[in-house]
């Protein structure tokens, strides 16, 4: 099955990134220096985007689709 490419835009792989680090949605507003209501906002609609039921899914489909990285380009585990 192909992949169709998803576009995020940068605030919502910025949320989604910290996210994936396990940070709650006051956390990350306080790392990036936004409202909590702004970071709501912004996973809401990657979740949209992505068609995704919660932010965990979120995650994985943005690292699916070849959005979002957790490490750097080259880096082994």
């Amino acid at each position: 099955r192909k992949m169709t490419p998803v576009y995020l835009t940068n605030a919502e792989l910025e949320v989604l990134f910290w996210a994936a680090q396990g940070r709650k949605n006051k956390q990350i507003a306080r790392l990036l220096g936004l409202s909590e209501h702004t970071v709501h906002h912004q996973m809401q609609s990657a979740k949209m985007r992505l068609r995704a039921p919660n932010r965990t899914r979120a995650v994985v489909l943005a690292i699916k689709y070849g959005n979002l990285r957790l490490w750097p380009e080259g880096a082994t585990e």
